[in-house]
């Protein structure tokens, strides 16, 4: 699979509102088999200064982690 890169996206802001948990976004209309899921994050992490401070430094093509849970 291929998947095409993509500018900054609208975001649920999990960190901002301290949640960690959000649902009810997907509908199914029929029953199906779940093939493939594409998660995409947008990341506002810095290596070195902070986002709030207008000092964030992040090297290009820098990598995070971040675990996630899909439960359907």
């Amino acid at each position: 699979m291929t998947l095409a890169r993509v500018g900054n996206l609208p975001s649920v802001v999990g960190e901002a509102y301290a949640f960690d948990e959000f649902g009810n976004q997907v509908t199914l209309t029929r029953a199906a088999e779940a093939g493939t899921v594409v998660v995409t994050l947008s990341s506002w992490a810095c290596q070195t200064g902070t986002w709030t401070g207008d000092n964030c430094v992040t090297a290009a093509g820098a990598k995070f982690t971040e675990p996630i849970t899909l439960n359907i």
